[in-house]
Order: C-alpha cells, then structure tokens, then sequence
C-alpha cells in the first residue's frame, strides 16, 4: 500500500488474524525490484492501492483485494476489474475488508481467457492498421504544407535575429578597448582551432 493510517494497521491485522498469515509491507521499503515482484508472485493475498500492483497480482493469478484510491484514477482500476470480470475486488474504503469476504473468489481460468481474448483484439486491430494503405488525403497535403510554411517562417525570422544580434556586437566590439579586443580575439581563434579539430 502507498498509503499509510492507522485504519490500514487495524485491517491489516484483521486480515492476519482471519487468514492467521503473516504481513509482509512492502512500500517504501528498500526492497529490490526483482524482490518486490517475487513477493507478490509468492504471497497468499495481495493488499494494494497501486494499479500496477494490481496488475501484477493478475498477471501472477494471485488473490487481491485492490484499494480504488479517488486521488490516482480510480476508474483505471475500476475499468480494468469490469472488462476481466472481478470488479468485486476493489473497494473504497480499506475498511470493507473487514466487511467482506470475497477474496478468494477470483477464477483465474476465466480472468486468463479474457485476458488472451483482448491480447488477441489488440494485436489485430495493429495489423489491420499496419497493412491499412497509408491515405493521402488534399487535406492532409495542404496541413503539412500550412506546417512547413509556418516553420520556414520561424526559421527566417530566427536567421534575422541572429543577424541583428550579430551586427549589434560588431558595432559594440568596434568600441571596445585594443586590449580587450585582443583578448576576445585570441580566446575565438581558440574556440575556432578547438571546432576544426572536432574538440
């Protein structure tokens, strides 16, 4: 869990009572990634508020109970669980769990049919797309031509700029001390000497 009270304390030890398990936090600890993925592919039931965790808990075929937390898009989780079927697994309030008993309820063969099926939908809808002839529409042509217009005219009007500055330091430079002009020009024929030898 990302979050931290002293409600989450009492339903954690609710469920190490329940389940007689023994809790394993695992946020914000020092816990390798590797690590972090093995104890939730090797845990009895996973607690999280994190969609990813919640994937993985999928992905693993693992029991979880997933926190649907407002304030990190909760529709994300809600989506996810509705399309596989186990909406049932997010709650609102770390509280339910001490109100439900629904956690050991996820088939697994079904979630991973589902799973396949949509893997299957997205990998067809990207090859209908890539052998899709490419079409070329006026519109298309004349937005890319009104893109390069509008380029070359940020292009010539920063060349102008350039210019401007660049005549501004000439008249400045006109002014300037010998021995300051000397200097300036000593340190350019280095930068320039550095430039031709690529360094």
């Amino acid at each position: 869990m990302l979050d931290t009270s002293e409600e989450y304390d009492r339903a954690y030890k609710h469920l190490e009572e329940k389940y007689n398990k023994k809790l394993v936090k695992t946020a914000n600890s020092n816990i390798s990634i590797e690590n972090w993925l093995a104890s939730i592919r090797d845990c009895d039931l996973f607690v999280t508020d994190s969609f990813h965790g919640m994937c993985f808990a999928i992905i693993f075929n693992k029991p979880f109970i997933c926190l649907a937390n407002k304030d990190r898009e909760a529709s994300c989780f809600e989506s996810i669980c509705e399309m596989l079927g186990i909406k049932y697994q997010c709650i609102e309030s770390i509280l339910e769990v001490m109100e439900r008993d629904c956690v050991f309820q996820i088939d697994y063969n079904q979630v991973n049919e589902k799973i396949a099926y949509e893997c299957q939908r997205g990998l067809d809808f990207l090859k209908k797309a890539l052998d899709a002839p490419i079409k070329v529409t006026q519109e298309k042509i004349d937005t890319r031509l009104r893109y390069l217009e509008k380029r070359v005219l940020e292009l010539r009007q920063q060349d102008s700029l350039l210019y401007q500055l660049w005549q501004t330091w000439k008249n400045i430079f006109i002014y300037l001390p010998e021995p300051v002009k000397m200097i300036i020009s000593f340190f350019w024929k280095i930068k320039k000497i550095k430039e031709e030898n690529g360094s």
